[in-house]
């Protein structure tokens, strides 16, 4: 039921009101009165009507100032005015007050009866707007963090550019036109191990959650749980800061809440911090970064800013980008040994001179994040960069050639995850071509047409067409129309001639060679045996 108030210094008024509501809407609303303005604002105060029938002139407190004291508290009322002719301007200067409609007195029970029919539905209209519009919030709710995993993966795979991300950003309300990146690691490792898989994963989102609630209050950002212990927020940078300001802040920022996770959750907490960058491209140097500084053991600080590790400077690979492009390369080919020896080389080089071992560590994990972020700007490569950096976070390096026997390892393993990955493409266009070969095999059906089709050139389909069918091109759809042309003679009801059109030849007597070297038997033969 919803509540009505009628509000009219005249108590007959009063009750011509409420008799006609009464009978006309029985057992559809609770029926409040109030004989002046104050004892009106007093009654709304306390029941909440839904709907105000407010007379404009009344003693002390008239109509409008009931109206707008009323609103003050109760917003959503939907107030109807009475008005004499000689108050019109009064009805009027009530509208400008939020009041949804007005009767002129004397009333007229058809017409106060069509007001409040129109009075309920703008009310039942507005509940279903707002339960829709709490509906679409919880969706989105749902959503958001899907959509904030798909850009930080963008972010961390080095696959985000401001057109590629642009629905992703419009959906989050974010720009990043400046921004770094925090990663926060559990530190209590033995503790972290005493609970199984599903509770460690629940924590961890507890603690993300937190985070992001937290930050969320003064900066905008996502966020993301990685497999192993982390947990990755991109922020962005407030725009009136400069980059010395930007760090400060992150690096207080850091600092408070990995003391509120602490509190909160009871474990401690490493953070790494990247540096800011203008570019949402990127971002993804400030996730290598909160990542080296995360795992740079060097040094006894729980929150670590890389420029508080390695100044102004890189660490490390000062090498030929050239040779990173000749790794790469050598890797899409498959050549494990040869990548290798190039690996080492440029480890070698990178590391010349430096003894401290933390450092070669920093750079074995940069070379590798580097070469990986290579291979995944051509399209998902399948690498999992966060299994890769816990096997080098957890590898005993004592020297310069465990560094390149580690990252020997991973290179192998990169390799062969690529292969696979470049297998599969390869099997879903031969699959994909065969769909195409079957479905239109009566055309004129050339080599050329099926590679246009798989979009790639005829040369490397009819190669890698003959490596997972064991057959070339023409044999195949020779094949293909001689079954099909089987199907049709054993039917008896079509020609020879009929079966030569519909199985994609042109020439009856060249059909008819192909089909007796293949089959052993004329067409004719075949049919009427």
């Amino acid at each position: 039921m919803l509540n009505l108030l009628i509000a009219d210094d005249e108590e007959l008024e009063r009750r011509a009101v409420k008799n006609i509501i009464g009978k006309s809407f029985e057992g559809q609303f609770n029926i409040f009165e109030a004989k002046n303005g104050r004892q009106a604002i007093e009654v709304a105060d306390k029941e909440k009507p839904e709907i105000i029938i407010m007379d404009i002139k009344m003693p002390g407190i008239d109509g409008i100032e009931a109206i707008k004291e009323i609103s003050k508290f109760s917003g959503e009322s939907y107030f109807i005015v009475l008005s004499a002719y000689d108050y019109f301007n009064y009805a009027k200067e009530a509208m400008k007050c939020g009041v949804k409609d007005y009767i002129l007195k004397p009333l007229k029970k058809d017409e106060l009866i069509n007001k409040i029919k129109e009075a309920v539905y703008y009310i039942e209209e507005n509940k279903n707007k707002r339960k829709e519009e709490i509906e679409i919030k919880e969706r989105l709710k749902t959503i958001q963090p899907i959509v904030q995993n798909e850009l930080c993966y963008a972010f961390i795979n080095n696959m985000a550019t401001a057109d590629s991300c642009k629905g992703y950003l419009e959906f989050l309300n974010v720009s990043f036109n400046s921004g770094y990146c925090i990663i926060m690691s559990i530190k209590d490792k033995y503790k972290y191990a005493a609970i199984n898989e599903i509770e460690r994963v629940e924590m961890k989102n507890k603690i993300k959650d937190y985070v992001y609630d937290y930050i969320n209050l003064t900066r905008k950002c996502i966020s993301t749980c990685l497999y192993t212990n982390d947990i990755v927020f991109f922020i962005e940078a407030p725009k009136e800061y400069d980059k010395y300001m930007v760090k400060v802040d992150s690096v207080n920022m850091a600092r408070d809440i990995a003391a509120r996770a602490k509190n909160r959750f009871d474990v401690s907490m490493l953070v790494g911090i990247g540096r800011v960058y203008d570019d949402i491209k990127n971002l993804v140097k400030s996730y290598n970064e909160a990542i080296i500084a995360l795992n740079y053991d060097n040094i006894d600080m729980r929150v670590r800013h890389y420029d508080d590790i390695f100044g102004n400077e890189e660490p490390g690979i000062y090498y030929s980008i050239e040779l990173e492009k000749v790794l790469v390369n050598s890797i899409y080919k498959g050549e494990v040994e040869e990548s290798c020896k190039i690996f080492n080389d440029i480890m070698i080089k990178a590391c010349e001179g430096i003894e401290d071992i933390n450092k070669v560590k920093t750079i074995l994990l940069q070379m590798i994040l580097t070469v990986v972020l290579s291979i995944n700007k051509s399209g998902d490569s399948g690498i999992d960069i966060e299994a890769i950096q816990s096997f080098i976070k957890e590898s005993p390096v004592e020297n310069i050639e465990d560094a390149m026997g580690v990252g020997n390892k991973v290179i192998a393993d990169i390799i062969k995850n690529v292969s696979n990955k470049y297998i599969d493409s390869q099997e879903k266009i031969i699959k994909r071509s065969i769909e195409y070969i079957k479905n239109n095999f009566k055309e004129d059906l050339t080599l050329e047409t099926v590679a246009d089709y798989a979009c790639v050139s005829p040369y490397y389909f009819s190669k890698i067409f003959k490596k997972f069918t064991g057959t070339n091109y023409i044999d195949y759809l020779t094949d293909i129309r001689i079954e099909k042309a089987k199907e049709m003679l054993r039917d008896g009801k079509v020609t020879v001639k009929d079966v030569c059109f519909n199985v994609g030849y042109n020439d009856p007597n060249y059909f008819s060679r192909v089909f007796k070297k293949i089959v052993g038997l004329s067409p004719k033969e075949f049919k009427e045996g």
